[in-house]
């Protein structure tokens, strides 16, 4: 049997002139090729290094080789892709070409790893604080018992922001929010005090006050132990707010590489500068000149005194069973063709929100909603059924919400087929071709699978799902998160024009203040299931008078104004 070895890892190590390697990781003409079906070349000839306490930015598009890029270094790319030229070195050895056994040492023992998709990384029939704890063992700690691992388990838990860490030491994965989930994965990488963390859209899925935090005490951990980082992103406001250097990648190219503070002044390529025009801002509307906002006469759905609470497990079989609030003495109106930002951080409430005014919340509910003038809370399962019609939702994550054994014809049709079954198939098959068509999508799309499309192209699916049974609200549950700032850039102009030709109403949840600005006519902000502040987006957004909304405006990372006047 092949024993790893936990390597030699030395405070500092000299060249043969005596001179100390600052440098982490080196990167030279590395070239990445696919080898099924045809062979193609995905990376080509890229070069770069990271040094120690360093963090540089990898920015791109979707499917621009940012991923690819970051897990071949260390031998995690799909068995039907292989490095095909160049060479990688950490700390002075030689990553590639190298042994798998060199390959699995570093990975256990001095590289930590961040993936973007939380849910799919943890195991989900093991708990969160074994799951953490697997890592410090494994890690080479020594001379540490069970109960000092079970602590610097919850102390990591603590340190990314999440509270009550005993009792979420506990929970399983499907018990956490998104936004939770991958906290959960940064304390996992952490565990193992990497030298090197590769970070894959790590704080995509949280809200602006946590993401500042995590940035915060991975620039923490930098300075303790002179950790590198290798940030990979799509939001350009994010990278300018953590990183040293800044790389921007296209079609597998490095494009662009230089500092964060010079980078307006190294003339950046024509697609940096798209990159940054496509980001959404205050100013961006103003530019567009759409600050009239106008009360529209007709409200369509309103919410009065709305509360959600769950009951909890009791901790002694004749203890009094508690419940907790995730939402209280809610209040708010959504009128006819307007948009409705809700704003939180993890667990404020705001998909618990979304789910109870589509009737999917099994909790102890009280207050109203009412959608012309029918009480949803205390209508019937018919009457339900005929609102939900007109009451559709944009999910998160487009991909584990569209069925991948079903083409997109039929996912699209399935709302119909429900709610009208009686309808003419080549009528159906017709309004399908048109509705693939509004969402900019070609027609022959409706003949093929989910995972044939790109994550832009599934969010348009979803949406023309949603547009199906023509309803009059459309609830966005933070339906641009996981897309990079070209593609949420499109998502968002085709929400606009679909509000200004069928007067849609959106109730839009998200944690990205910086869209809020841009794209809302009002905003709700949830704090712990209560509401905070509440009213026209520019005077919540400019003029914010809760500490809560301020400290939220001051979290949200923004690209330098010098920056934008120069480039734009």
């Amino acid at each position: 049997m092949l024993l790893i070895q936990k390597p030699m890892i030395k405070k500092m190590k000299l060249t043969s002139e005596n001179k100390p390697i600052d440098k982490l990781l080196e990167v030279n003409g590395l070239s990445i090729q696919a080898l099924h079906p045809v062979r193609k070349n995905l990376v080509h000839n890229i070069s770069f290094d990271i040094e120690a306490s360093e963090t540089v930015a990898l920015v791109g598009e979707s499917g621009s080789g940012k991923s690819l890029t970051a897990f071949s270094l260390f031998g995690l790319q799909p068995n039907d892709i292989k490095i095909s030229n160049g060479s990688v070195t950490f700390e002075g050895e030689i990553v590639y070409p190298s042994t798998k056994a060199t390959i699995r040492a570093l990975c256990q023992f001095s590289v930590g790893f961040v993936f973007q998709e939380a849910q799919s990384s943890l195991n989900p029939v093991v708990s969160i604080g074994k799951q953490i704890v697997e890592v410090v063992k494994n890690s080479g700690t020594e001379n540490t018992n069970i109960s000092q691992q079970k602590q610097k388990a919850i102390n990591l838990l603590d340190e990314v922001e999440i509270d009550d860490p005993e009792r979420v030491y506990n929970l399983f994965p499907h018990q956490l929010s998104g936004g939770m989930k991958q906290r959960v994965m940064i304390a996992i990488a952490l565990a193992k005090n990497p030298r090197l963390l590769i970070a894959d859209e790590p704080t995509t899925a949280l809200d602006v006050s946590v993401q500042a935090k995590i940035l915060k005490l991975i620039r923490q951990i930098q300075v303790k132990s002179g950790m590198g980082v290798l940030f990979i992103t799509h939001d350009l406001a994010v990278a300018f707010e953590i990183a040293d250097r800044i790389m921007v990648m296209k079609e597998g190219q490095i494009i662009d590489c230089t500092s964060s503070k010079s980078f307006s002044s190294t003339k950046p390529s024509e697609y940096a500068k798209k990159l940054i025009s496509s980001l959404p801002s205050w100013s961006k509307r103003v530019s567009e000149g759409r600050t009239n906002f106008q009360d529209s006469e007709e409200s369509i759905l309103r919410v009065n005194n709305l509360s959600v609470s769950f009951q909890l497990k009791k901790n002694h079989i004749f203890s009094r069973r508690n419940f907790f609030k995730a939402i209280e003495n809610v209040t708010f109106t959504l009128q006819k063709g307007r948009t409705l930002a809700v704003v939180g951080e993890s667990g404020s409430g705001k998909t618990t929100l979304a789910k109870t005014i589509l009737g999917l919340c099994s909790a102890e509910l009280s207050g109203n909603i009412t959608y012309q003038d029918t009480n949803i809370l205390n209508c019937s399962s018919r009457d339900l059924k005929k609102i939900r019609g007109s009451l559709q939702i944009v999910f998160q994550d487009p991909i584990s919400s569209l069925n991948p054994r079903l083409r997109i014809g039929e996912i699209i049709r399935e709302g119909i087929d429900i709610h009208e079954p009686k309808q003419n198939d080549k009528l159906v098959l017709k309004k399908v071709n048109a509705l693939l068509n509004d969402v900019g999508l070609p027609s022959d799309s409706m003949y093929r699978f989910p995972h044939e499309f790109s994550g832009g192209q599934r969010q348009r699916i979803c949406i023309a799902r949603a547009l199906a049974l023509e309803p009059e609200v459309i609830i966005c549950d933070e339906p641009t998160s996981s897309l990079d700032v070209l593609i949420q850039s499109q998502i968002i102009d085709l929400l606009k024009q679909l509000q200004k030709n069928k007067g849609i109403s959106y109730l839009f949840i998200t944690h990205d203040i910086n869209l809020v600005s841009y794209f809302a006519d009002e905003v709700l902000v949830l704090r712990k299931g209560k509401l905070i502040e509440y009213g026209e987006v520019h005077e919540v957004v400019m003029k914010a008078n809760n500490p809560y909304t301020q400290s939220l405006l001051a979290a949200a990372p923004k690209v330098p104004e010098d920056v934008i006047k120069n480039l734009l």
